[in-house]
């Protein structure tokens, strides 16, 4: 007479453990690239949000109806002042932000938060007199290989008649 044979509760918990250790794996390395896709997506929102930001100070730049001025306020705070129809607008950084403020503002508005560093600059060439915002976002990872840096360039042209 044949015997059955069966799998013996030593085999079951060693295929149970195998299971275990497939599945930790498995959920280790979902776990990381679900931190590595939300970095991502939080770097892109960020480029975007400079860029955009870049574009509105160059709109401005651009717009301004007389050369803009650069002053420094107290603290070495660099104040960038940008003379427009109907008034002026300010940019300034300080405390981790790109402040901005226009004429019918009476308090500066956070314009760009995150930012490690930010320095604008008149820069000469040849005949174009242009303003160069140097952009340095802060980085979240210390072991960063490439900081997140930006250059806006935008040349100033009066309009004519003033």
């Amino acid at each position: 007479m044949k015997q059955k044979r069966g799998a013996t509760l030593i085999e079951l918990l060693v295929y149970v453990a195998i299971f275990a250790v497939v599945l930790t794996l498995a959920f280790s390395a979902f776990h990381q690239a679900d931190v590595t896709s939300r970095g991502l997506s939080r770097n892109a929102a960020e480029i975007v949000r400079a860029v955009q930001a870049g574009e509105a100070w160059r709109r401005e730049v651009r717009d301004a109806i007389r050369p803009p001025r650069l002053e420094t306020m107290n603290e070495g705070v660099e104040l960038l002042r940008l003379p427009v129809p109907g008034g002026e607008v300010t940019y300034h950084f300080r405390a981790g932000k790109v402040w901005r403020q226009d004429t019918h503002q009476t308090q500066p508005v956070a314009f760009l938060p995150e930012v490690a560093n930010s320095r604008f600059f008149p820069e000469r060439r040849g005949e174009v007199i242009g303003w160069r915002w140097e952009l340095e976002l802060m980085s979240r990872r210390t072991n960063a290989a490439i900081k997140p840096l930006f250059t806006f360039l935008v040349p100033f042209t009066a309009p004519s008649g003033h």
